[in-house]
């Protein structure tokens, strides 16, 4: 086949944080190195170039111009502020008109979880312009896999909300494949969604590079402890990644126990939960002073991000029934961490499956207490080392991207021998 057959392809993403960021950058890499077919646009955040110069320096290198095209401010905010519905619908609107403006034949959403309800209702995408995205949260499927999963009632109408969305979403003549980052759900699609083998499972990718893993590490990483077991809770310090849980389970453990520990806790915390997890911190302090508590109260850029985890014994990941992958337990595998997290969904599913550590109740202090304890007491014994290297493979960026391009590719070529 020829480029000219598929000449253009414009990817969406208006966030700066999170892992789309990354996803861009594994895109960009496998589209220099590869030069799978066409041309390549980006429709990016006002401020993306300026943010991640290594991306567009990455690009600069490709045989064919990959192009960063800019937002508006206007059309930035009212993709990224509003309810879910407003922001889903400027999302598909403003993606849609960039792509025609630009002369796009295929739109890809790097995160279409937004986009549900406009595909369901059938809104039309200009031209001959063809779609495809990136499913973050699907759930629909988890009651009937995994009974630990049993649904609380709030989650069982947002699942039937999903149901009929997902029945209505996969019907529209424009789509041509949905990514999803759960690599459960495409298989339950095919059995039990109309068109549901538009549904492609995509790996989460994560990587530690050799310069993180050699360099030094910063200063206040130094200073910690390092005759203790450490464990580390990183990433955006939120409610829903159970912070306020973990320290109600550290003020459950015994005096002995604490002076094996030195508990880590990485990133940015949340407004919301910064009165109480301070007000949680000095209890700890004052009662458990054999307990070595560090709060690094900022966001952790990527490289000092890995030295932390490469030099953690355990990672932390305590959610509160999580929906979809996970980004941190990926991260933990490719360190060759163990991780302590949710039995919920697909996370506590993937944990049990591959044997990456230990899935519990989560949102139960007690038992996520006896979770630490038993990393405390049995280190050696939390994870299948084997399994975990195996997981680690399965999520590399060269599979994840390699993955998309793939799939854009037949489905383009489908539409190319059709219209030929």
């Amino acid at each position: 086949m020829t480029s000219s057959q598929i000449d253009h392809i414009l990817v969406v993403e208006p966030e700066l944080s999170g892992h789309q960021s990354d996803h861009v950058r594994h895109l960009v890499r496998y589209w220099v190195r590869e030069r799978p077919f066409g041309r390549l646009s980006f429709l990016v955040h006002p401020g993306f170039t300026d943010r991640f110069p290594d991306i567009v320096e990455l690009a600069a290198g490709s045989p064919a111009p990959v192009l960063f095209c800019p937002m508006s401010s206007r059309q930035h905010t009212a993709c990224v502020q509003g309810n879910l519905i407003r922001r889903g619908f400027a999302l598909w609107r403003y993606g849609l008109a960039e792509g025609l403006r630009r002369g796009a034949d295929h739109v890809h959403f790097l995160a279409m979880d937004h986009l549900q309800l406009p595909l369901a209702l059938g809104r039309s995408s200009p031209g001959a312009i063809t779609l495809s995205g990136v499913l973050f949260r699907p759930s629909v499927h988890y009651a009937a896999l995994w009974p630990e999963s049993a649904p609380l009632r709030s989650e069982r109408l947002r699942d039937r909300r999903k149901q009929i969305t997902y029945r209505r979403m996969l019907r529209h003549p424009s789509l041509r494949v949905i990514f999803s980052l759960d690599p459960v759900f495409p298989y339950y699609a095919r059995e039990h969604l109309p068109e549901g083998d538009r549904v492609t499972a995509l790996p989460e990718p994560y990587e530690i590079s050799p310069a993180d893993r050699s360099a030094s590490p910063a200063a206040w990483l130094s200073d910690l402890p390092d005759d203790r077991l450490r464990f580390v809770l990183f990433g955006a310090l939120q409610a829903r990644k159970g912070v306020i849980q973990l320290l109600e389970a550290l003020a459950r453990l015994t005096a002995a126990e604490h002076r094996r520990m030195a508990v880590i806790l990485a990133g940015r915390l949340e407004g919301v939960i910064r009165e109480s997890v301070g007000r949680q911190l000095a209890r700890l302090r004052t009662r458990a002073p054999d307990l070595s508590v560090h709060l690094e109260d900022r966001f952790i850029p990527e490289p000092e991000l890995h030295q932390l985890v490469t030099g953690a014994d355990v990672i932390l990941a305590p959610y509160q029934r999580f929906v979809g992958s996970s980004g941190v337990v990926v991260l933990s595998a490719a360190a060759g961490k163990p991780v302590i997290t949710q039995s919920y969904g697909l996370v506590g599913a993937l944990t049990r499956e591959y044997r990456l550590g230990l899935a519990v109740d989560t949102t139960d202090p007690s038992a996520l207490a006896g979770a630490l304890k038993r990393a405390v007491c049995e280190p050696d014994r939390l994870c299948d080392r084997h399994r975990l290297s195996e997981f680690a493979r399965q999520h590399t960026p060269e599979r994840f991207a390699a993955v998309v391009f793939t799939a854009l590719e037949d489905h383009l070529r489908r539409d190319s021998r059709a219209s030929g």
